[in-house]
């Protein structure tokens, strides 16, 4: 074998390797600020996580897909809050493929908990929902945390409050406050 062939191969292996690295599917890390969660338990501890996707044929909600994603899970003894802390934590914009809305509002809105009464989920937020670019953006956050709650939690049934006030999380006439 000439050297000529010898550095192609090594040129190329190498432009393959790191091409595999670039678009390897990543675990999500958290992000810094009031969503954070500092305290993951043992790798074992995961949750599905409802993250949205193009969709191939008819959307299944919205503009979008919905897809579940498993990852560690935050602590906390409710699985539906370690679930929905987790939801907010994500800072990245996409997970394995498909996209998380969340990040683009988890500066402003934040989970603050979460309750279970029969078939029903309460999901209790503060702040404000912020980051929509456009008709398609307006009910992504209400779809990821509404699915996120249905199935971690097994309920039929998610009731949203945005600073103690019931909410469909979505922009009124006077803007994306709501």
């Amino acid at each position: 074998m000439t050297r000529r062939r010898v550095w192609g191969t090594l040129v190329f292996v190498s432009l393959l390797t790191f091409t595999f690295w670039l678009t390897r599917p990543t675990s999500p890390s958290p992000q810094s600020g009031p969503s954070t969660c500092t305290d993951t338990t043992t790798p074992d501890s995961r949750v599905s996580l409802a993250l949205l996707r193009d969709p191939q044929g008819p959307p299944d909600r919205g503009c979008d897909d919905v897809v579940f994603v498993d990852v560690p899970a935050c602590s906390t003894t409710s699985r539906l809050s370690a679930a929905l802390k987790t939801l907010f934590a994500l800072d990245r914009d996409s997970v394995g493929g498909a996209r998380h809305f969340m990040s683009r509002t988890n500066e402003t809105l934040t989970f603050d908990h979460a309750t279970v009464a029969g078939d029903t989920a309460h999901v209790y937020l503060t702040g404000r929902l912020t980051g929509l670019r456009g008709v398609c953006d307006t009910p992504r956050a209400r779809i990821q945390i509404e699915e996120t709650a249905r199935h971690v939690a097994g309920v039929d049934h998610v009731v949203l409050y945005r600073n103690n006030k019931r909410t469909n999380l979505q922009p009124d006439g006077r803007g994306p406050g709501s």
